[in-house]
């Protein structure tokens, strides 16, 4: 089992802020709710990050996706890929490829 802590969003949605892992079941906070699991994130994206919802009413757990910034890895990679477009463009123009 495990204790998420929420942040209200609305009446049947709530972010999840915090994970507790061991708790005792006699002191849960008025802004939590326990679960028997935590839905897996889903795969990375380039530009995306993942926001985890709950249900507090049913229990439905699932993600959002958000915008972010490219981190710096993302970025170099965007470049490398461009600078090997300009590459096969150039020694396409010059009849090598």
């Amino acid at each position: 089992m495990y204790l998420l802590i929420l942040e209200k969003v609305s009446e049947c949605k709530a972010r999840v802020i915090g994970v507790v892992y061991e708790f005792n079941e006699n002191e849960i906070p008025s802004n939590s709710i326990i679960v028997p699991y935590i839905l897996e994130e889903p795969e990375e994206k380039k530009g995306i990050r993942y926001v985890h919802y709950i249900n507090p009413n049913t229990g439905e757990q699932w993600y959002e996706e958000k915008k972010r910034p490219l981190n710096q890895e993302e970025i170099q990679q965007e470049i490398n890929e461009k600078i090997d477009l300009l590459l096969q463009m150039q020694l396409s123009m010059q009849g090598v490829i």
